[in-house]
């Protein structure tokens, strides 16, 4: 990953993957902003006690399947991977 930063005005934040183009601060924001409403969602369905297959049901990330695609992979292995965490004692 490369990054570029002025820290002097705040302003200015770039970074690039490997294969990908060229982050602004706003690109990171946006970026971030959705991972944690999905997080969020993810961690409603968790504590409401639906499975995998209740929670894919409930598209947690439909909104943002024009920009980055059909998402169901990717919120079905970040549901597993908080189940530990957030899934309720039973």
């Amino acid at each position: 990953m490369t990054r570029s930063t002025e820290y002097t005005t705040g302003r200015r934040l770039e970074c690039t993957g490997a294969d990908c183009a060229l982050l602004t601060k706003a690109d990171l924001h946006s970026q971030r902003t959705m991972y944690f409403t999905i997080y969020e969602r993810l961690v409603k369905c968790l504590t409401s006690g639906l499975g995998p297959d209740e929670m894919a049901a409930t598209q947690p990330a439909k909104e943002f399947n024009p920009q980055w695609g059909e998402q169901s992979a990717f919120v079905t292995l970040a549901f597993k991977s908080l189940w530990g965490h957030y899934a309720p004692d039973g």
